[in-house]
């Protein structure tokens, strides 16, 4: 017969193991595009790892639609951000690691994807 360890151990507990937030999370699986409500990184915040054409749809999310202030892109990446959905309208690079401001962009966003 087997010996069984019955005992139970928290994760957190585990040597190395660690909680991360999502932004953290988003960059280690491979980058992402923040997007906030407000401008200088205030308000809602959404994380965006593949392709939205609409950023209003997803359930269980904040609205994104005409909705973005300000950004950022993780791991140098390049995203497009469209003013319309599927990807149509006014098309707009976004490349910068540090934090951004739409500015005259402001709320006109309603689609992204990464640009390879």
């Amino acid at each position: 017969m087997s010996n069984i360890n019955n005992q139970t151990q928290d994760l957190y507990s585990i040597e190395l193991v660690q909680d991360v937030d999502h932004e953290a999370a988003a960059t280690v699986s491979g980058g992402a595009l923040i997007l906030w409500s407000g401008f200088n990184a205030t308000g809602n915040r959404r994380f965006i790892t593949s392709a939205d054409s609409n950023l209003g749809r997803a359930p269980g999310v904040t609205n994104f639609n005409n909705v973005a202030s300000s950004y950022r892109v993780t791991l140098g990446q390049r995203w497009a951000a469209y003013t319309g959905f599927n990807f149509t309208g006014t098309r707009f690079v976004l490349s910068s690691s540090t934090l951004r401001n739409f500015g005259a962009n402001n709320n006109t966003i309603s689609s992204v994807r990464r640009i390879s």
